[in-house]
């Protein structure tokens, strides 16, 4: 090989590697900058899904609330087969409660969230002498007295019994307090 023909050979392979470098050096800042997207991305929705979740009003399962019932909407529970749907903040999964007084000294507190497809269920009805409560949307219905399923929702599906709440009822002063 002569003079000439080795020194453009040489400039050829100086331009192959610089082209190289120049191509690595694009790659890897591509790579840097779309892991350094992906990496931004992914701590902007960690940050936003906490905050979200921080945000949020829990639901809470625990506690006890006290009604009058010589007070308000209440009065209807003062005479026996009186009934009231009551929504009390952040409880029962936002559903109201259906309350019934049963007997003189003895009531019935159930969720009003139909177990078949979480429907709002109506006040109860006296259904031939038995106080009943239906879902509207696909009729399932229950006893007012203890929340027992009675008929199933049509044209298909199953549910299961109400929710049921605990209380205390203090007869002297006509306090019922019910127990989450």
């Amino acid at each position: 090989m002569d003079g000439s023909t080795s020194f453009v050979l040489l400039i050829y392979l100086a331009k192959v590697e610089k082209v190289k470098q120049e191509y690595s050096e694009e790659r890897r800042s591509f790579l840097r900058q779309s892991f350094g997207i992906m990496g931004f991305g992914f701590v902007s929705f960690a940050f936003l899904n906490q905050s979200c979740e921080q945000d949020e009003d829990p639901i809470v399962s625990s506690g006890s609330v006290d009604i009058n019932l010589n007070e308000g909407k209440y009065t209807t529970l003062l005479a026996v087969g009186g009934t009231v749907k009551q929504l009390f903040e952040r409880k029962n999964n936002l559903f109201p409660l259906i309350i019934t007084r049963t007997e003189e000294d003895t009531f019935s507190v159930i969720s009003s969230r139909c177990t078949h497809q979480d429907y709002e269920i109506d006040l109860p009805v006296d259904k031939d002498g038995v106080l009943v409560t239906t879902c509207q949307k696909h009729g399932a219905q229950y006893l007012a007295d203890g929340g027992k399923v009675i008929e199933q929702p049509k044209p298909s599906g199953t549910a299961t019994d109400l929710d049921t709440f605990e209380y205390e009822f203090n007869a002297e002063s006509n306090v019922l307090t019910i127990h989450f």
